[in-house]
């Protein structure tokens, strides 16, 4: 059987492993050495044994045992090759049979039609209002004039089907598919006609929506990552200084988003090269050409951007950072603020008197979103910043700060308390709350936490989340306080102490602790030895210590303290 004569549901289903096992190894399967092609059939079968056996007959004469590992390979890479072609040929039917609809309805109907998000859809009378897609930069809606034939239930569940087919009859347009009935166990087929459809795309600014984590990179990354998507919808949504700082945007959605940008993008990175060569940051500039030197889609790509976050963090590389916050910040000026815009105003203007009004009581100075705190740091605490622990003592001079950042995604509104301390030594300069994201030796720390509300009257059980509390997490947070029972529950931020966050610090890093020590110890026994009583004595010396329990000694202590003193930071 030609891969040209596959079903295309059976072809998706080939790509997504071998995209998979493309993802997780280097080479690609079928250019690896025979010992490695070996290894990865034994993992997909492994892995995927139900869904081989799901492909029809004649499809898995191609992948049976008795088929060459190269062979086998080869013909996954052709079903991904052939899905390309097949879906590409869509396209053009599809831009074909919606001539009659403006360019930019066209392209949020083939986004619809794709299936890849769970669009939310409003009914306005017979029309049809969906969601397509949006960042923080911009926010797609896609309306459908006088509809007919809209399914019972909630229309998000049919609007998130794998795929739909768009046909005209006449000078209606019919938009068909088929969706998974989980209670049912079974596909239910749907079909509904429009008139018209028309897009409404609104920008906002992409700087004070966004939801961050972790590090300071990410909250670049995710700016930038929306304002290129942004650059490539359908019409002009971009000012000037946007369409100046592309290369550059495109530079750091690279990091993250790379599978949305187009296929002849270059993976060189010349601007942030010569930004990080600008400021000093000259370890960076060989990483970045490591990174392009890498596939996009493969792990030793993803590994080589981990290294460069790790490197990017560090508190002496602040300098790059702000001034690329500052011309992305500079670029958002004119942009309205997408809470004020989307989410009823009575709803915004009562949620955030009460966080003021909270943030007054605790102790805190400022106005929404931005509220300080100065006081001494008393007791003995433990603290996790990037993965390691830190036992911080009694400091003079404790600054925390919370930042309020607002975001309305899917009918909710979500208040994101960012949470920085900066513990300071005598003249130094507290900084804002990015500076709290840097990695500054346990000098600075960072927590978030939320609180969440619908907009709307939910058409499920919904417990809402208890503001006060929230707001009262986000303080003990910044200041370095312990959470009641209560208050860890509500804490998004709270990462369990796991049993592998234990054993990695027993084992792993107790033992390379304890082969270490063993090694120096024996080293130094053998010079004092020999110097006091020549190489006899060496000997007997060695032959008396017992190593093994020196070994052990040594593994177990730091390993165990490590790991409890680890253990407990990140509970806390």
């Amino acid at each position: 059987m030609e891969v040209t004569e596959i079903e295309k549901r059976f072809l998706r289903r080939i790509t997504g492993v071998y995209t998979h096992l493309q993802a997780l190894y280097e080479p690609a399967p079928e250019e690896a050495s025979e010992y490695k092609m070996r290894q990865y059939r034994r993992w997909l079968n492994k892995r995927y044994k139900k869904m081989l056996q799901s492909l029809p007959e004649d499809v898995r004469v191609h992948m049976a045992d008795s088929v060459g590992d190269r062979e086998f390979f080869t013909f996954m890479k052709a079903c991904k090759e052939q899905l390309a072609v097949v879906i590409d040929g869509e396209k053009q039917r599809f831009y074909l049979t919606a001539s009659g609809l403006p360019y930019d309805a066209r392209a949020a109907l083939w986004k619809l039609a794709q299936g890849t998000n769970w669009p939310s859809v409003l009914r306005h009378g017979n029309d049809l209002e969906i969601a397509v897609d949006g960042t923080e930069a911009y926010r797609r809606r896609l309306f459908l004039k006088d509809v007919e034939g809209i399914p019972e239930g909630a229309e998000e569940e049919w609007f998130a089907a794998i795929e739909m087919v768009l046909t005209k009859e006449g000078d209606r347009y019919c938009l068909s598919g088929e969706v998974f009935d989980a209670m049912a166990d079974d596909y239910r087929a749907y079909s509904l006609t429009f008139a018209d459809a028309e897009v409404i795309t609104e920008v906002y600014d992409a700087i004070n929506s966004i939801n961050l984590w972790d590090h300071p990179w990410n909250f670049l990354i995710t700016a930038a990552s929306g304002i290129v998507a942004k650059a490539y919808l359908p019409g002009a949504h971009c000012n000037d200084q946007e369409l100046q700082m592309l290369p550059l945007l495109t530079e750091l959605a690279a990091l993250d988003d790379w599978d949305e940008l187009p296929d002849d993008f270059p993976f060189t990175f010349p601007t942030l090269k010569a930004l990080a060569a600008k400021h000093g940051c000259n370890t960076l500039v060989p990483l970045f050409d490591a990174l392009g030197q890498q596939v996009p889609d493969s792990a030793e790509y993803t590994n080589q951007v981990q290294k460069i976050i790790s490197a990017l963090c560090d508190q002496s590389v602040e300098p790059l950072w702000r001034e690329i916050f500052d011309e992305i910040y500079a670029s958002q000026a004119d942009y309205p603020d997408k809470a004020e815009e989307c989410c009823p105003a009575p709803v915004l203007i009562s949620t955030r008197e009460a966080v003021q009004a909270q943030m007054r009581q605790l102790g805190f100075e400022g106005d929404y979103p931005n509220f300080v705190k100065e006081g001494p740091l008393q007791g003995v605490h433990l603290e996790d910043s990037y993965d390691t622990a830190y036992v911080l003592g009694p400091k003079a001079r404790m600054v925390s700060r919370i930042r309020c950042i607002e975001t309305v995604v899917d009918r909710e509104l979500t208040v994101q308390f960012l949470c920085g301390t900066a513990l300071l030594k005598d003249g130094e300069e507290a900084g804002d709350i990015y500076s709290c994201l840097f990695n500054a030796g346990g000098r600075r720390l960072f927590h978030h936490t939320e609180y969440s509300t619908l907009l709307y009257e939910p058409t499920f059980e919904y417990i809402p989340q208890d503001l006060s509390l929230c707001v009262s997490v986000a303080a003990k947070k910044a200041q370095l306080q312990r959470l009641t029972k209560d208050e860890q529950h509500t804490y998004s931020g709270m990462r369990e102490a796991s049993l592998r966050t234990f054993l990695t610090f027993l084992v792993v890093m107790g033992g390379m602790f304890g082969l270490a020590m063993t090694a120096v110890f024996m080293l130094f026994t053998m010079l004092v030895s020999f110097l006091i009583g020549g190489s006899d004595a060496m000997h007997s010396v060695l032959a008396v210590v017992p190593w093994g329990w020196v070994l052990l000694f040594c593994w177990l202590g730091y390993g165990g303290t490590m790991a409890i003193i680890t253990t407990i930071a990140k509970r806390n």
